[in-house]
């Protein structure tokens, strides 16, 4: 059981890397080699953090990958949905199973069109064990994100037709996000440097979209994101990211 006082924190977790918010230092990613060194990384860091630890699991595009699923306007069930999302994701995503899913909220009235996210089990299970090997340290919630950085963009009233949101690795673009996804796309692995920046206005290309106007979202870390559109790791009740 716990007792007393709480701080809470958020993790981003990438195939390559990670990054920890923690108080009012920006947070810097620090890259893996592989899933052991990135468990590892994440336990050492985690242990450094004094008290109990509440924290918020941020999965990259890479680690959490979207796929929209359409014709399931029959579906009345959440347990329907995942049936569905798992008869699908192996062949979406191109990832390892077993697959741990679950389904995005509907983010319009078309009862036709949902989204599925897809992580490897075998992969999320080792973050998961590299936390509750940090003492005083539990997860509250693990999530997409991009679904967060979309969820914000909805959520200040803005509505643009498409959206790219962008992390460390990935870009999740995003066609009529505020009135029924159209369009899905999850590419990855695709870097922020020049030639990741190109092949993410190659994306947008062949999604029908001028990379010239369509909003990119990418996340900051570090405070050295080159982007007209920056967005933290995640905002909890209107406080900042690690709020005690």
């Amino acid at each position: 059981m716990w007792w007393g006082r709480e701080t809470v924190c958020d993790v981003y977790l990438a195939r390559a890397g990670l990054a920890l918010c923690a108080g009012a230092v920006p947070p810097q990613f620090i890259a893996a080699a592989d899933t052991t060194q990135l468990a590892s990384q994440l336990t050492l860091m985690l242990t450094k953090l004094p008290g109990r630890v509440r924290l918020r699991l941020w999965l990259s595009g890479g680690a959490a990958r979207a796929f929209r699923m359409d014709g399931v306007e029959s579906l009345r069930s959440e347990d329907e949905f995942e049936r569905a999302a798992h008869a699908l994701a192996a062949q979406r995503t191109a990832l390892s199973e077993p697959l741990r899913l679950w389904v995005e909220p509907a983010r319009a009235a078309r009862a036709d069109v949902r989204v599925a996210v897809a992580c490897e089990q075998s992969w999320l299970e080792q973050m998961e064990q590299a936390v509750t090997a940090a003492p005083g340290k539990r997860i509250s919630l693990i999530r997409p994100w991009w679904s967060e950085a979309l969820a914000r963009v909805v959520t200040a009233g803005a509505s643009p037709p498409a959206v790219g949101i962008i992390d460390t690795e990935s870009l999740t673009l995003v066609v009529g996000a505020a009135h029924g996804i159209a369009q899905l796309h999850s590419v990855y692995p695709v870097s922020n440097d020049a030639p990741g920046r190109a092949a993410q206005q190659r994306a947008l290309v062949r999604a029908g979209l001028d990379p010239a106007t369509t909003p990119l979202v990418r996340l900051e870390l570090g405070g050295a994101t080159p982007t007209s559109t920056k967005c933290a790791l995640a905002i909890d009740e209107g406080r900042p990211p690690c709020a005690h």
